[in-house]
């Protein structure tokens, strides 16, 4: 993912499971990104609550 920052970034990622969507989050954080200002996370199966995340 570290890569993949340095090139035009996208609108928002779309993650097949929520627990891909919170490594997305972590590395987006690490790296500086504000959520959702700057790109949109999304989660498809429900299984974190999410008050688990934390928001920019």
């Amino acid at each position: 993912m570290q890569d993949s920052l340095h090139l035009t970034r996208p609108d928002s990622v779309f993650c097949a499971s929520d627990h891909m969507a919170s490594r997305h989050l972590r590395g987006l954080a690490k790296a500086g990104v504000q959520v959702p200002n700057t790109i949109s996370v999304v989660g498809f199966d429900m299984t974190l609550s999410r008050n688990t995340f934390r928001h920019s």
